[in-house]
């Protein structure tokens, strides 16, 4: 399982040329890679895209707020949850 965590997989982005500069400065900044600043970047992109309060997985783990309407047996039926999030989100 470690394996598939550290295999990166390749693929292939257009960039504009305002987008490659500032790459570039960033990377050559922090003496990493593009491909690592790209990485990076996602991985907080993706933290901040979806709202904690929709996050089936915030739920599961008890994170959410106490005024939040979530399950609080998120844990125990954490299939259920997943599930029907999944269905309301296929109906919308």
């Amino acid at each position: 399982m470690v394996e598939k965590q550290n295999k990166k997989k390749p693929m292939q982005v257009y960039l504009d040329y305002k987008q490659d500069a500032e790459l570039s400065f960033v990377a050559d900044k922090l003496n990493i890679s593009k491909a690592e600043v790209i990485r990076r970047s996602l991985d907080e992109y993706l933290i901040e895209a979806i709202p904690p309060e929709e996050d089936p997985l915030m739920e599961m783990i008890d994170l959410l707020p106490e005024d939040c309407d979530s399950p609080r047996d998120g844990a125990e039926n954490h299939d259920y949850y997943l599930a029907k999030w999944e269905r309301e989100r296929w109906m919308k």
